[in-house]
């Protein structure tokens, strides 16, 4: 191993500013992409299984819009559906109190209806533990479906498999994200090793194997 300044594969998600170091997503991010400037509303299940790369997507599409939100803290036990939604309304723009759902959902279309350009990202990237994802999902998906938005949702694949099937129908095929290949293993270390060496690191095949 070349000397390292610190260790260069640590577990932090890929930041929007960094982009460019992600690896073997690129066909289903050029598919978000169109999706977003063609202003094409989509509702898409993000599946995989956590350490995944997940988050680093989500992040990674967030750079091809201006207007985004990406929930990635939520509290157990409230109105889970209706602190998601309020947070949404509040991020883009209007700080009223909205007293009921059918208000609530009325002024998040009208929100996204005026705008124009790339589609805004609303992406849902919460722990699997914290949410009962079927409930969560048959409440909030309505709505969210009806605006002029990209919306993303991450699930594990557990919870994939959970899923009730007429929820299913409301997104698009799922995209579940696929084991690396060996090149893009060696792809990962040589942007990774970027930032904290002066070498390369090209690795040994018994390593190369035990890894992939």
């Amino acid at each position: 191993l070349p000397s390292v300044r610190g260790n260069p594969f640590d577990n932090r998600p890929i930041e929007a500013s960094r982009s460019h170091d992600l690896v073997g997503r690129r066909k289903i991010l050029h598919r978000w992409r169109d999706h977003i400037h063609s202003g094409s509303p989509r509702m898409i299940l993000l599946v995989g299984e956590s350490g995944s790369g997940r988050t680093s997507m989500i992040n990674t599409i967030s750079s091809q819009t201006q207007k985004k939100y990406i929930g990635q803290y939520l509290s157990e036990g409230d109105d889970q559906v209706r602190t998601v939604l309020h947070e949404i309304v509040t991020h883009f723009g209007t700080f009223q109190s909205i007293p009921t759902m059918n208000q609530l959902s009325q002024k998040l279309i009208s929100i996204f209806d005026e705008d124009n350009g790339p589609l805004p990202l609303i992406a849902l990237d919460y722990p699997s533990q914290i949410i009962d994802i079927n409930l969560f999902l048959s409440r909030i998906s309505p709505i969210l479906s009806r605006l002029r938005a990209m919306v993303i949702v991450s699930l594990t694949e557990s919870q994939y498999l959970d899923l009730n099937e007429d929820l299913k129908e409301i997104f698009d095929e799922p995209d579940h994200i696929s084991n690396f290949t060996k090149s893009e293993i060696q792809e990962m270390v040589n942007n990774r090793m970027r930032i904290k060496s002066k070498e390369k690191w090209n690795i040994n095949s018994e390593i190369l194997e035990s890894i992939h």
